[in-house]
């Protein structure tokens, strides 16, 4: 599989062929159902309430990174 497809599929615009899907889920010693399977995404309440946990313990640098990726994920989603 080329690089090309693989961004393709996690941008959602290419759907990988089932035999793709077999070797995707072999590479990542996983059940193919494991692939569709959303259970892990969290409430925003909690998502929000981890975060900020995570935030409040951060050293000054950790924050100041954390500030960076966040600053730069918000200018590209414009």
């Amino acid at each position: 599989m080329d690089t090309q497809n693989l961004c393709k599929m996690e941008n959602g615009s290419h759907f990988p062929q089932t035999k793709n899907l077999y070797k995707i889920a072999k590479v990542l010693d996983i059940e193919v159902k494991y692939l569709f399977d959303y259970g892990h995404f969290l409430q925003r309440e909690k998502l929000i309430s981890e975060i900020t946990d995570f935030l409040n313990k951060a050293a000054n640098k950790e924050l100041e990174f954390i500030y960076k990726i966040v600053k730069s994920f918000k200018e590209y989603v414009k």
